[in-house]
């Protein structure tokens, strides 16, 4: 089936394109959040906002991808007064603090009992490391008679940052060039018969939207036969 739907899109390929390279001019190398969630237990008590530099609240690409922002603001809506929160931020899917795995940790104490905020600065993600999953987690020394949700050490929400490498956008095989080939290679990964490393997938990813897909096959395409002029436009 997967050699069937490669071989498909590969004969209405060269029915549309025409035999000339199209010459790589654009370069991206892409950071961000993406798979942002919270703990159904803590939907109405915290919020996690994926924020640019600047603080401000980021918009999402696609679904739930957020390219460019720099950080996560963790608001827990309804803390004690005077009781004192611990934020401990993971990396992986172990729940036990530690040395290799604890990548953010932060205390405050709540002077109000309305929004505690906390803000999450993750780890740089090594170049060729697609991306790294995270878990949050809030503790406090409140005792569960004051109806405060937060009482223990509890994880209240994930998301995963990921990384790519300065690429050219669309030159999947790196030859400086983008052709056919490019959009060929996104196929056979979107398929799994292709595997792309760091650099192919940030080349891959030309809607940048954080993830390599039958679209950027398509988009690589257009921009070959020349209906887009840059991938700016999608």
């Amino acid at each position: 089936m997967k050699k069937r739907l490669i071989q498909l899109l590969l004969i209405f390929g060269l029915m549309v394109l025409t035999c000339a390279a199209a010459q790589a001019t654009e370069t991206e190398a892409t950071s961000g959040f993406r798979n942002v969630s919270i703990e159904e237990a803590y939907k109405n008590d915290v919020s996690l906002i994926v924020q640019d530099s600047a603080g401000r609240a980021a918009k999402p690409v696609g679904n739930d991808t957020y390219p460019g922002a720099a950080k996560v603001g963790v608001v827990y809506n309804t803390p004690h007064t005077g009781s004192e929160y611990l934020l401990i931020v993971l990396s992986g899917s172990d729940s036990t603090p530690s040395v290799d795995n604890m990548a953010y940790i932060d205390q405050k104490t709540a002077s109000t009992s309305s929004e505690l905020e906390f803000t999450i600065y993750p780890k740089k993600v090594d170049a060729q490391t697609s991306s790294v999953s995270y878990s949050v987690y809030l503790s406090s020394n409140t005792d569960a008679s004051t109806g405060d949700k937060i009482t223990g050490y509890v994880k209240v929400g994930s998301f995963e940052y990921y990384s790519s490498v300065s690429a050219t956008l669309g030159d999947v095989d790196g030859d400086e060039r983008i052709m056919v080939g490019d959009a060929v290679l996104v196929l056979q990964a979107v398929v799994g018969a292709e595997t792309l490393d760091a650099k192919q997938t940030a080349a891959a990813d030309v809607d940048k939207d954080g993830r390599v897909m039958v679209g950027d096959a398509v988009a690589i395409l257009q921009y070959v036969v020349g209906a887009i002029k840059s991938f700016d436009e999608l």
